[in-house]
């Protein structure tokens, strides 16, 4: 039975059209039938009215399905692009975490495993494994064995790790904005400058970038 119901649903605009188109050439055809065997012009009359108010309420009928269907599709696209939102938000912070703590335990690893996967649901593959490209280089540049490798970058691997995270904010937004045609590396590279002087430490060697701030602070 769900799998009618999902059948009707799917192809309910071509079933009501067939409906409407069928029941219209029967009445046109009982319309001729009076006209052409009884004579009566009352009889022909009332019934090319009685047709009249059924095309007129026909098509108020489609239109309103229609408009019901198109309302149904912006919702549904309304609550997918929230969802996305949420996903590529919740994806970042999780990259956060890796970053700043400077080190991929197996709990860091399994945690951003399962939310690649929750992105790849929304995704194209193309996009994920860019995405997942960028997250390998930025894991060489801010994780080593020491411990927090931004603590030791110079200016050069800054500018290539913010780089890299633009890259992936470049695929979540061309993915969510899809009149987004995406930027390339020079576009950001006063952004670039700017983040870099921004974290430059107070003392002597300005190509030390400080460690990023506390989550609570961003």
């Amino acid at each position: 039975m769900s799998t009618i119901k999902q059948k009707f649903a799917n192809h309910k605009n071509i079933v009501i059209t067939s409906v409407i188109i069928a029941l219209i050439a029967i009445a046109c055809a009982f319309a001729v039938y009076l006209k052409l065997y009884t004579g009566e012009e009352l009889w022909y009359e009332m019934f090319a009215a009685i047709i009249g108010v059924i095309i007129t309420a026909v098509i108020t009928m489609m239109l309103l399905v229609g408009q019901t269907d198109n309302e149904e599709k912006r919702e549904k696209k309304g609550k997918v692009f929230e969802e996305k939102l949420r996903i590529y938000q919740e994806y970042l912070t999780t990259l956060y975490k890796v970053i700043k703590d400077g080190k991929n335990s197996n709990s860091e690893k399994l945690k951003l495993a399962f939310k690649t996967s929750s992105v790849a649901m929304h995704c194209e593959h193309d996009r994920v494994e860019k995405i997942s490209e960028s997250v390998e280089k930025i894991f060489k540049l801010s994780i080593n064995d020491n411990g927090n490798a931004l603590e030791t970058l110079n200016e050069k691997g800054w500018n290539e790790l913010l780089g890299e995270l633009f890259k992936v904010m470049d695929e979540f937004k061309a993915d969510l904005y899809q009149d987004f045609k995406g930027l390339k590396t020079s576009d950001w590279e006063k952004t670039l400058k700017n983040f870099t002087t921004a974290f430059a430490q107070d003392k002597g060697d300005s190509n030390a970038p400080q460690t990023l701030p506390d989550e609570k602070n961003l």
